[in-house]
This record gives C-alpha cells, structure tokens and sequence, in this order.
C-alpha cells in the first residue's frame, strides 16, 4: 500500500501556519493532454531504428562498500555529483507502475551507457553486506560515465576529475584493484591479488565513514578526502591480514586523529537499543493535538523496565519490534541511534522516542545558512486522523531556502505551494515569516541535536508541536509508508 499524501483540501485555502495547516493536499483530477501529430506513425524511418537502437544501449554498474542493497541510482545530468529533483532514474514493474530504480541483492543496477551514476546510500533503507545490516549514515557514491564500478574509490576520482590511474598514484594503490571488484577480488587464489583487495576494501569503508551524505555544500572535499585517504592507505598497510575484514579505520571524537575500530555490526536489537547509555529517552507524539496534551515526557528504560517519573517500574518485552508492556504495545517501525518511530494504536497515532528532544530552547542545536540552502528539506507534518482511516494522516512538505532569505513551500506531489521568507538567528534559531489569508505570521524552529538523516524540529508557534525532518525525500515516503502500512 502506498501512503497517501494527498488530502482532501487545498493547501494554500486551508494554510493556517507552516507546522499546522490542519487539512492537506488536494484531489485534483489527473489531465492529460494528447497531442494530434501529423507524421504517420506506422513509418520507421533508418534514422528512427538507429535511434531506438542507440536508446536501448545500457550497462550493468555495481555499488559497492561492501556490496549495497537497495540504494537509490541517479544519472547526474548536470554534472554537479548531487541527485538532484529529476535525475533518480525511473523504471516501470511489470504492472507499468513506476518506480525508483535501486540496486538488486547484488549492489547491480542496469542503467544507460551514457549515464553518469550516482548512487544515494539512504539511511535505514540501504543495506551494507559488509554487516549485513541497514545504514545508520547516509552517504553519496559518484562515478564517471565510462566506470561500472561505483566505489568510494571511484567518488574521490569523479571529486578530483582525474581517471582511476591517477588516482591510484596519488594515494598509492593499486589501479586495477580498485577500478574493479575488490570485494570479489579477495577470493582469488593468486595470493598478491587476494591481500591487496583485502586491504583496499579495509581502505574503501574507512573512506566511507569520511563522506557527507552529498556533495553541495563544501567545494574542498575533495582534497580533505584525498589527503584521508593517503592516511588510511598507509594504516590499512599496517595491519595484520587476520580479522582485516572485522575492522574500520575511523576518525576520534575529535575529529583529528584516524584510529582503529571493529567493525561491529548493527543489529538493531531494540532491547539494547532502548538500553544503552543511561537510557533516559523522551518520549511523545506527532499529533499536535495529543502533543499539546501531553507534551514530551522523559523516562528511564533500564533491566527490562520503564521507569516514568513519580510512578512505579512497569516490566516490558520486545515481541516481534514491538514494546509490549501490561497491555499497551508499540510497534517502532524506524530505528537509530537516537531517535525511533512507532505506532500507538490505540490513537492510531505516530510517537517518536528521541534521545535529544529536549524541553529547553537553550539544549537546541543550531540551523545554519549552509544546510539550509544545500537542498531542500522535507518535513512530515501530522494532520490528525481523517475521517475514513483509522491512523493519523501526515502532509510531506517540502521546503526550499534560497541564499536571499525567500523560500517556498510545496505539498510534494502536487503543485500546491506558497512563498516564505525566512532567517537564521544568532543563536541559530529558524524563523521563518508567511502570510496565510493575508495575515503575516512567524514562527520558530529549533533542531534536535542529532547528526542522524531523520531529526526532529520544534516548532514554536501557537501551540508546540514536534515535526519529523530530512534532505533525504525517498526516506521521508519510506517513513511514511512504513507508518500507514501498520494500520492495514
């Protein structure tokens, strides 16, 4: 089932402020218009079958960290190594329903020969077999239109505009383990091709844990990266080819020092999930109605139990992803580090549970300029139940930040949008400034101190209310979709 996102309503007519219009989409009657030609179209000219023949052209490309499941594949049309709207490449299934292309259990995407690929790592959709396990890190691979392999390695060469051989030269490496399949390459029984792949495939998820999840913001990556790079290859040199694979060269906190770690694979346990650290999480809903109700409540979840304030320990258990505790269960359907999403039934509401969602203004983190304006951002916004479903609808919006501080914001899927104007403050506050009905109105937004792809926003207006956000749109529907889907 696909979540819908589309209410009943005009956006613009029912727009009472940016985090709480209280109606949604539109309806409209899908248009098409056919345009008579006047060439007869049972004549197949040689120019019209070389075409076609030129068209059907395409080649197999391959992601890989590890290998990468389901990763979104985009051609970058104008050259720029972001996926921006328009260049996801499109397929139809076998219904003629179109879809997104995403690479197969193999990392393996068919695109067009011509095509220069960029593939979208997405966080807690994509799988890396070097774990076997979603993404917690959204991350961006490129490649050049001539290069089946999309690796990190092909990203530093598409970043600098150089080929693989120079490259290869400049970080030391060898030039035709890394143009090709080095994951594959460690089972060759020639033992030099064997042990060096090992060692670049330790190098290629070391250089991944550096990249950001695109390339707009920072024009000197590629030379950071680069000079990584060199750094890692003269580590991964070091070490001893037993357990070579169980390892990862990453940077410290303090992002100043690269330092061997184990390769511990993410399994999601959601009783060590809710448990780590001191366990304290905050807990709350989506709905600005029920949020405004009840608020954003802190508790405890340690040895098995939920420890809420002034009230006695109650015992729970994880039954297939969801937290059963006496008869209340909640199924988390979005998981990481800091921040989960789940289902209430019994309200067939939305609840997040945040590491970070703290009451005070001044434990915000801060908005800035430059994320900002990178890309747009998409906010998923909580309308509450409609009339016909028994869960809460939500409207994804997405919302675009020009440098001259105006902006628009537009109901994704439809055409429905109005103008803003918005500010980052000194204390790195977001207001942002439109006028439904005529009437201007600012409001506040204050970020969650998380580097994770999903966030939360509180918006500061009439009344609070929690939004949901990214710069990631395919994981804002995944969301979503996985939301409406527990209410079938």
């Amino acid at each position: 089932m696909r979540f819908n996102l589309l209410s009943k309503k005009s956006l613009l007519a029912c727009a009472v402020s940016l985090a709480l219009f209280g109606c949604g989409g539109s309806n409209h009657d899908d248009k098409t218009e056919t345009k008579q030609g006047t060439k007869d179209s049972s004549v197949v000219t040689e120019k019209d079958k070389n075409a076609v023949t030129e068209k059907a052209k395409t080649r197999t490309i391959t992601a890989i960290d590890g290998y990468l499941v389901n990763a979104i594949v985009c051609d970058d049309q104008n050259g720029n190594q972001v996926c921006d709207a328009g260049e996801e490449i499109k397929i139809q299934n076998e219904k003629g329903e179109e879809l997104v292309l995403t690479t197969n259990a193999q990392g393996q995407a068919e695109v067009s020969d011509s095509a220069s690929v960029i593939v979208k790592v997405v966080a807690g959709k994509t799988i890396d077999t070097d774990t076997n396990n979603t993404v917690s890190k959204a991350y961006t691979l490129v490649a050049h239109a001539d290069t089946d392999i999309v690796s990190p390695f092909s990203t530093l060469a598409t970043l600098k505009n150089v080929d693989m051989d120079t490259l290869a030269a400049e970080v030391n490496l060898d030039a035709e383990l890394i143009k090709g399949d080095f994951v594959a390459a460690k089972s060759e029984q020639t033992a030099s091709i064997a042990e060096g792949s090992k060692r670049i495939h330790l190098v290629a998820r070391s250089v991944v844990k550096l990249l950001p999840e695109d390339f707009s913001s920072d024009e000197n990556v590629s030379e950071e990266l680069v000079k990584d790079a060199v750094k890692l290859v003269e580590l991964a040199d070091q070490q001893s080819l037993e357990g070579i694979d169980d390892i990862v060269i990453e940077k410290n906190e303090e992002n100043d020092t690269l330092v061997i770690n184990p390769l511990v694979e993410q399994t999601f346990d959601l009783k060590d999930l809710l448990e780590q650290g001191d366990g304290f999480w905050y807990m709350g809903s989506t709905s600005h109605m029920l949020f405004s109700q009840e608020g954003a409540e802190q508790f405890q979840v340690k040895d098995g139990k939920l420890i809420f304030p002034q009230e006695v320990p109650t015992e729970y258990q994880i039954v297939d992803g969801a937290i059963v505790a006496d008869s209340d269960e909640s199924y988390m359907f979005y998981l990481s580090n800091d921040l989960l999403l789940g289902t209430d039934k019994s309200q067939g509401d939305m609840i997040f549970l945040s590491k970070q969602y703290d009451v005070t203004a001044e434990n915000a983190a801060k908005f800035t300029v430059e994320a900002l304006t990178s890309k747009p951002m998409y906010t998923m916004i909580s309308e509450g139940p409609s009339q016909t479903d028994v869960y809460h609808e939500f409207m994804l919006l997405e919302n675009i930040y020009n440098t001259d501080g105006t902006g628009k914001i537009t109901l994704v899927g439809t055409d429905e949008s109005f103008d803003m104007s918005w500010v980052v403050t000194q204390d790195g506050v977001l207001e942002v400034t439109f006028s439904p009905d005529g009437e201007e109105v600012t409001e506040s937004y204050y970020r969650s101190p998380s580097d994770n792809a999903v966030f939360l926003i509180r918006a500061e207006m009439e009344n609070t209310q929690p939004i949901l956000a990214t710069q990631d749109l395919a994981l804002a529907q995944e969301i979503l979709d996985n939301f409406a889907q527990q209410y079938q």
